[in-house]
């Protein structure tokens, strides 16, 4: 999966061999580095284990790439050996800073807290009887684990922390279905502190400047009927296309009220 720099002068391209037992006939296996202003090649490292894909990320000041391996055909880590871990590289030079290892199953998500000192990584469903997925939260000045947020169930779809650090937002199909559950955290302590429940599938999330806006983004193919966009107090819909942007809530010490806000897409935007 591609990452772009936060300054837009970098993208990180994974890229892979043949592999007939692959779901995708590929394994990928080594990462590039390009210039973008200068249109050219900067690096090339090896990402370890080879997978299916890996995702890649790169931290808000754009010196360290979080990865993590994704096997679609086998995620668990039992069984693959690939799952439960997340690497966190230099980005200049591609050697390994940390290893990050879990008991989870694959993660299919990674999040930087915004001053970089923390990282999140969501998981898919345990295979046990609960379906539970977590987050590991760790500190990334020492490599060790903060917390395991536990709670919910399915895919663990979107991650996002407040600009203040203070709070991590999780989303993931809610039991209902067409339905999400959006969860807030206490960084600090890894209490849960409200869950809300949006229709759609909320595959994104991002807070505003203030930290008390929470924006979600939607996807329209998880409604039964797209012409139902009324959200009812959490948000007025968004333009028109696959996906819709939704004012979630004021969030603030765990406590919501509930604000109406209609955006316009811009014409150039990709869903």
């Amino acid at each position: 999966m591609l990452a772009l720099s936060p300054d837009g002068t970098r993208l990180a391209v994974p890229l892979g061999v043949q592999d007939d037992k692959s779901r995708f006939g590929l394994r990928v296996d080594r990462v590039k580095i390009w210039d973008l202003d200068q249109r050219k090649e900067l690096l090339t490292f090896e990402l370890q284990p080879r997978a299916d894909s890996h995702l890649v990320v790169f931290s808000p000041d754009g010196k360290r790439l979080a990865t993590t391996p994704l096997n679609f055909s086998d995620p668990a880590p039992s069984t693959s050996g690939a799952g439960g871990v997340v690497h966190v590289l230099d980005a200049t030079t591609g050697a390994e800073i940390l290893t990050l290892n879990s008991a989870a199953r694959s993660f299919t998500i990674l999040a930087f807290s915004l001053d970089g000192t923390l990282l999140a990584a969501g998981s898919l469903p345990e295979e046990a009887e609960t379906g539970l997925s977590v987050v590991e939260v760790w500190d990334l000045s020492t490599g060790q684990r903060r917390h395991t947020l536990r709670g919910h169930a399915g895919r663990i779809e979107a991650i996002a922390f407040s600009p203040d650090g203070s709070r991590i937002v999780t989303s993931t199909p809610a039991s209902t279905i067409n339905e999400s559950g959006v969860k807030v955290w206490d960084a600090a302590t890894g209490k849960e502190l409200t869950t809300l429940t949006c229709r759609g599938l909320i595959s994104g999330l991002a807070f505003q400047s203030d930290g008390l806006q929470l924006i979600g983004a939607r996807s329209m193919s998880a409604l039964s009927d797209p012409a139902q966009a009324n959200l009812g107090r959490h948000a007025a819909t968004e333009g028109t296309g696959t996906s819709d942007r939704e004012a979630l809530t004021r969030v603030r010490k765990g406590e919501t009220s509930h604000r109406r806000k209609t955006a316009t897409r811009a014409s150039s935007h990709v869903s």
